[in-house]
């Protein structure tokens, strides 16, 4: 199943995520996600989160585009949290999976 978000993930020099991506794996499909970045401490908080669709479900990767959330600040390079569901295959059936867990952003 498409777990993971890719370790690494850029943003642009002011700050923003365009969009964050993680791998698919061979012989299975995603239909569907929706991605979240933040960073929140104290005195910063940004975040930036989006949706995407694959029609037939076959993708190497994933890659969702994103936009920043209204009111948030720059991403500052380093730590955020990443999380996401998904509309996947397990076996022969659909589910919805959803992970998150701890990004670089770079």
């Amino acid at each position: 199943m498409p777990h993971r978000f890719d370790p690494h993930q850029h943003i642009d020099p002011q700050g923003r995520l365009a969009h964050v991506k993680g791998p698919v794996k061979k012989n299975e499909r995603i239909f569907w996600i929706s991605a979240c970045v933040y960073q929140d401490g104290p005195g910063h908080y940004a975040a930036a989160a989006g949706r995407k669709r694959w029609p037939n479900g076959r993708a190497p990767e994933w890659s969702c585009p994103t936009q920043m959330a209204p009111g948030s600040m720059p991403f500052n390079k380093g730590k955020a949290r990443a999380w996401a569901l998904a509309l996947v295959t397990d076996g022969a059936d659909r589910k919805y999976y959803g992970w998150g867990h701890e990004v670089d952003l770079t």
